[in-house]
């Protein structure tokens, strides 16, 4: 006897759906099944916008490299000692240009630092110098001046005023050391013929002067 296969009924069909989805949600619950697609998305995008973040920040602040940062105040004509400083990274954004990549332990400070600051250069003086030479910069000389008032500090920008005439010969030394009745002050090297000139013609005011 031959047999005809017959097509099954759209209504067997849809049953036969319905009973593996039911089967489907006895064995994983559906709001389980939602919940760990959600999270799955949630995750996914978390990690993408993270890793956006990331790459705009480096985008925008460059990448870092170590730098050396002052752990407490340094006084100008110092010698770094072990612990005043500590090597940590630092932004391109924020790393000055001329900062210094070399352990400045043992070395003296041109000028006062304060904590947090990155060690540049142009801060250290010469290896072996004394205090009062490592805050006088390259291309530039240093001269004594008695003063008749002890009102000056390291670090202050002076005027140097010919007495006789009043000629402003020099309006940015800067004073690297004080004593009482003298001052030291560097001065370009341009300068430094004129104003030892003029102590000893008729001699010299120092002023202060506004940064």
């Amino acid at each position: 006897m031959a047999y005809q296969l017959r097509r099954p009924t759209a209504a067997t069909s849809l049953d036969s759906v319905l009973a593996r989805v039911r089967i489907l949600t006895r064995r994983v619950p559906i709001w389980r099944a939602l919940a760990a697609l959600i999270a799955t998305v949630l995750v996914a995008q978390t990690i993408t916008a993270a890793s956006r973040a990331m790459s705009d920040a480096e985008a925008a602040w460059g990448t870092g490299r170590d730098v050396w940062v002052a752990t407490k105040t340094i006084e100008a004509g110092a010698l770094v000692a072990r612990g005043d400083v500590v090597r940590q990274p630092a932004p391109a954004a924020l790393r000055p240009i001329d900062a210094t990549t070399n352990d400045p332990t043992g070395e003296r400070t041109r000028v006062a630092l304060t904590e947090g600051e990155i060690l540049r250069s142009a801060d250290l003086g010469a290896a072996g110098t004394g205090p009062v030479a490592a805050a006088v910069a390259g291309g530039r000389h240093a001269v004594t001046i008695s003063v008749s008032a002890d009102i000056y500090a390291v670090g202050d920008m002076v005027g140097l005023v010919a007495i006789l005439d009043g000629r402003v010969l020099v309006d940015d030394g800067i004073a690297v050391s004080t004593q009482p009745g003298s001052v030291t002050v560097s001065v370009d090297d341009t300068a430094i013929s004129r104003v030892v000139g003029e102590l000893g013609r008729g001699g010299i005011e120092v002023t202060l002067v506004g940064r």
